[in-house]
């Protein structure tokens, strides 16, 4: 049975809202995607994508605003430079794909704060980073020694 003793109509106290957070400052940080849907909007049709189909990613980093992101389907370096990053495998047509791989994985962008034509500030994803771990050095090639020229490879000792 519910009860309704516990309830009140108040957020927790202790925890600050998104209004409350600062916005995201320029620069590389640290993200989880909490948010993906498939969407679609007039900006983003065109030949190549006529729906006008987005991804549109909610971005959060710890202590600041939710960063929204939309990527259109046909923009496939971006689609595949956000998988990279958060380490799901990229779609590869016909088969089908999931987006939900994305919820809940940490990716690493670059932001920068913009000025949208109505005079409001928003944070922009400039670009999503790869890998997260560094690449393995590559171990040096051992020097191969060099050749001593036979002696009867210049017979007459004049080397030209």
């Amino acid at each position: 049975m519910l009860t309704f003793e516990n309830w009140t109509d108040q957020a927790d106290p202790e925890k600050p809202t998104q209004a409350d957070l600062p916005m995201l400052p320029d620069g590389r940080h640290a993200a989880q995607i909490n948010y993906v849907a498939i969407k679609t909007e007039a900006w983003a049709q065109n030949q190549l994508n006529p729906e006008g189909t987005i991804i549109l990613l909610g971005i959060d980093a710890p202590n600041y605003k939710r960063v929204w992101e939309s990527v259109p389907i046909d923009r496939r370096a971006k689609i595949e430079a956000v998988c990279r990053s958060a380490g799901v495998a990229r779609p590869t047509p016909p088969d089908p794909w999931d987006e939900e791989k994305l919820k809940g994985q940490w990716v690493t962008i670059e932001t920068v704060v913009r000025m949208s034509k109505e005079g409001r500030e928003y944070v922009a994803v400039e670009r999503f980073h790869g890998d997260k771990k560094p690449l393995p050095a590559t171990p040096p090639r051992p020097a191969k020694p060099a050749k001593e020229p036979a002696e009867d490879q210049f017979p007459d000792d004049i080397p030209f």
